[in-house]
């Protein structure tokens, strides 16, 4: 639970920083549209690279199956759902909703926490949620932003997924990088979530607290968020009895706040960036009370 708190905590304070630094004009707009694409583009895809450089061993290759087949499932839904929940919504606002209602913040919340709660096994489930989570977002996830394209083989163009095909072709056969090139990935790759969490803080400056804490979308952005998913993998896994570990993953996976890409993203398309932080810092905020409370339900 401490470590739940001290996670969030930290992505509190780098958003204070890209707020300031936004308020001292030093995160102009064209600075944050700049920034968008160098994550999305750049540091997104050496992260992906990265994380699939993973060490496990065969006991856990039919559970890796299992949550692989789990998180299709459960961000196809969130696709599905975000789709018709938000279909009458305020146009500038839908996009945002749709896409923070299927796809959570997995990765930069998810590795810190289970693998502060349980060590290497746990990162590999998060690893195979983030995996899922790529080819979903780069796929379905670009397409709620962007709309159709003309040319049906575009999103598969795009570094990040190209990024995913290589990551599993050498995840499958255990093919590794030399290490600079590993660790060029890493130290690039983990600039991703300092610089997201910066451009939350960005957009925020254009904001107000009370425009924040009284947007009603937010709140009901989050029942699905904190109440909806994780209450379906709770109930719809239990009865499977799998192992401890992973059963407990997937549940918390489900329940962390707004993926920070909704931010990214809706700066790249120009899609109503400032409602996308307000609605990431607010999801993140009331990450600090959901998650322990789901840790508490599943016994961890």
């Amino acid at each position: 639970m401490q470590e739940v708190f001290n996670q969030t905590l930290t992505l509190f304070l780098i958003m204070l920083v890209g707020l300031l630094v936004a308020k001292l004009n030093i995160f102009t707009h064209e600075v944050r549209h700049k920034l968008s694409r160098f994550l999305l583009y750049i540091t997104a895809p050496m992260l992906i690279l990265k994380n699939f450089q993973i060490d496990y061993s065969r006991n856990l290759l039919i559970n890796m199956g299992i949550v692989s087949i789990i998180a299709f499932v459960l961000f196809g839904a969130g696709i599905l759902a975000g789709y018709i929940a938000w279909k009458k919504s305020p146009e500038d606002k839908r996009s945002v909703l749709h896409y923070a209602t299927a796809f959570p913040n997995c990765g930069y919340l998810g590795y810190p926490v289970l693998g502060g709660l349980f060590g290497a096994e746990g990162i590999i489930y998060v690893a195979i949620f983030v995996m899922v989570f790529n080819i979903y977002m780069w796929t379905l996830g670009v397409r709620i932003f962007a709309g159709k394209t003309d040319k049906w083989y575009k999103p598969f163009l795009r570094p990040a997924l190209i990024a995913v095909v290589v990551g599993i072709f050498m995840f499958i056969f255990f093919a590794e990088f030399p290490k600079p090139i590993y660790n060029a990935l890493d130290m690039v790759g983990s600039m991703t979530s300092p610089l997201a969490m910066l451009l939350v803080g960005a957009y925020l400056a254009d904001s107000k607290i009370k425009e924040i804490f009284g947007e009603k979308y937010i709140y009901l952005l989050s029942i699905f968020r904190f109440l909806v998913w994780p209450t379906l993998m709770f109930f719809i896994l239990k009865p499977f009895n799998f192992e401890p570990v992973m059963y407990a993953s997937c549940v918390l996976l489900s329940s962390m706040p707004a993926a920070a890409n909704t931010v990214i993203m809706a700066t790249r398309f120009n899609k109503n960036p400032k409602f996308a932080s307000e609605l990431v810092a607010l999801t993140t905020l009331i990450s600090l009370i959901s998650i322990p409370i789901w840790m508490y339900f599943i016994g961890t």
